[in-house]
């Protein structure tokens, strides 16, 4: 590209103008984001679901933390009604640290509200969500 702005800059000065220009525009940029990778979570977190309210399906995410690193720890994952009967167990099983995301499908369910509970090793935690059809 070369700009030519008449009788002010020789074929000379015009490159090196250009050159100018162009080495400084390479150098505006912007961050559009970061991306993780694979790190392991330091915490241990329950979201809350969403869509929230829900019908039929919502999602609900939890991570174990790197504290456990190279060890499983024995995850629950129970859905229950609003006077606690146990609903569904969603999980019952060992898990690694890691980021989880469970897609809970309540189409078997009346409309009302639901509580999910986790339990990982001595981490506790229970959310509530509503259920509108």
């Amino acid at each position: 590209m070369r700009l030519v702005i008449p009788g002010t800059l020789d074929s000379t000065e015009t490159v090196v103008l250009m050159k100018m220009i162009i080495m400084s525009l390479s150098r505006i940029y912007n961050i559009v984001g970061v991306e993780e990778g694979n790190i392991l979570p330091a915490n241990y977190d329950l979201s809350q679901n969403y869509p929230n309210p829900f019908n039929p399906e919502t999602v609900i995410s939890f991570q174990i933390p790197s504290v456990e690193l190279q060890h499983s720890v024995s995850v629950q994952f129970i859905i229950y009604d609003a006077l606690e009967n146990e609903i569904a167990t969603i999980i019952n099983e060992e898990k690694y640290p890691g980021k989880y995301q469970i897609t809970f499908n309540g189409s078997s369910l009346t409309s009302g509200v639901y509580f999910y509970r986790i339990i990982a090793g001595s981490f506790v935690d229970t959310k509530k969500m509503l259920l509108l059809k």
